[in-house]
């Protein structure tokens, strides 16, 4: 990817942030206002990375032959090939985020209890839930290669048991 490629990317990022803050006016809901606020982090974290992408190329221009060009044309090139071949195969991003789930065990779209060997699962969020969302995620996925599914991740984490470490001195030999 080229500095003007990302800067034209930028271009498009900033353009569905405005139609996702628009949007988000006319939500009747904190889940569907969550939702799009989801949304934003999202187009902003990867703004944020193609902006520092554009700032190594900056950085490239702005040195002198040195050890230190040698490393910047090292790190764009490992980037640049990086979001060439694989910017559309990136890990989805998910609406409705991770949400752990409690004792009960409840999904927080349907109140009913999920099978805990299902977890992690994804639920699909119905659109009228979103208030008018998925169409725009839709967009974003065709113009910036940018997957975010209108779905909500449930998983159960447990955790880890205490381990008492008073006995330990750590004077002693590493046993590995």
């Amino acid at each position: 990817m080229t500095p003007e490629e990302a800067l034209n990317l930028i271009i498009r990022l900033a353009g569905f942030k405005l139609i996702v803050t628009a949007n988000r006016f006319g939500c009747d809901s904190d889940f569907a206002r969550a939702a799009h606020d989801t949304v934003i982090e999202i187009l902003d974290g990867w703004r944020k990375e193609l902006g520092e992408y554009i700032d190594m190329h900056c950085a490239l221009w702005r040195t002198e032959d040195s050890p230190e060009a040698d490393e910047i044309v090292y790190e764009i090139r490992q980037l640049g090939d990086a979001y060439d071949r694989y910017w559309h195969l990136g890990d989805p991003e998910y609406v409705g985020g991770w949400h752990i789930l409690g004792e009960d065990g409840v999904s927080p779209l349907t109140g009913e209890p999920i099978a805990r060997d299902r977890l992690p699962m994804a639920e699909p969020i119905p659109e009228d839930m979103l208030c008018g969302l998925a169409p725009i995620l839709f967009d974003i996925g065709v113009e910036c290669r940018i997957l975010i599914l209108p779905e909500i991740v449930s998983d159960m984490v447990k955790a880890p048991e205490a381990v008492d470490l008073s006995d330990l001195d750590i004077d002693d030999d590493i046993p590995w």
